[in-house]
């Protein structure tokens, strides 16, 4: 009987030593942060405005993000000299027109899906790598120009200048692109950072952006 009693008193010990270990708790970190700067692409450049929103669990963190673009592009002068009539300009590619002097503006968004893994912290510094998926979408496009027309051969049929202008609002999908950057963030207090972006995408131009984030 004693035996017995000293095992049930032994098994009660070990489950109430159990149970009272406290559980690890697991930290996700919650991360809202707001950056912009300059993007340049082949022909033009680009003042993005972006935000961000990540889900960070240890050196990994998800998010999505959603970015305002605006471009504008410049080509030519009107001073410069007409072509003639039945001369062989150069072929036009795809979007191309035939313009002497123009003026194009872009309004694009970008949402994006986000993936995060950060390197370690040192001090106040902090590394990190992104990658991810964007799609990028024109909300709105305007033209002003000054053209000459040609035929399908490319000859001048008509030397202008012709005034040319239009505007587009309709969201039309342009590309879905993968996405690859790095950055710095610097740890300002317990809740901000200062965040340095570089980042790419493909087949479209690179970005350098900073910002401010924020543990909500």
């Amino acid at each position: 009987m004693k035996r017995i009693l000293m095992l049930a008193l032994l098994l009660n010990c070990v489950v109430c030593g159990l149970f009272g270990q406290k559980k690890k708790e697991i930290i996700v970190e919650s991360i809202f942060s707001i950056m912009s700067g300059y993007t340049t692409m082949s022909s033009h450049n680009a003042v993005p405005l972006t935000f961000e929103y990540q889900y960070k669990f240890k050196n990994f963190a998800l998010g999505v993000g959603l970015s305002g673009e605006y471009e504008a592009y410049k080509y030519g002068s009107i001073n410069r000299r007409l072509y003639e009539v039945g001369v062989r300009v150069r072929d036009l590619g795809p979007g191309q027109r035939s313009a002497y002097q123009s003026s194009e503006k872009w309004l694009n968004i970008a949402p994006s899906l986000l993936g995060y893994y950060f390197i370690g912290q040192k001090k106040k510094l902090e590394g990190f790598f992104k990658t991810g998926v964007v799609a990028n979408y024109n909300a709105y496009y305007s033209y002003n120009g000054y053209e000459y027309r040609t035929d399908l051969q490319g000859i001048v049929v008509d030397k202008g200048p012709i005034y040319a202008n239009g505007t587009k609002t309709s969201i039309d999908l342009q590309s879905i692109n993968w996405l690859i950057g790095g950055g710095v963030q610097y740890k300002l207090n317990k809740k901000t950072a200062f965040r340095l972006v570089c980042e790419t995408q493909w087949a479209r131009g690179l970005s350098l952006l900073g910002g401010i984030c924020f543990k909500i």
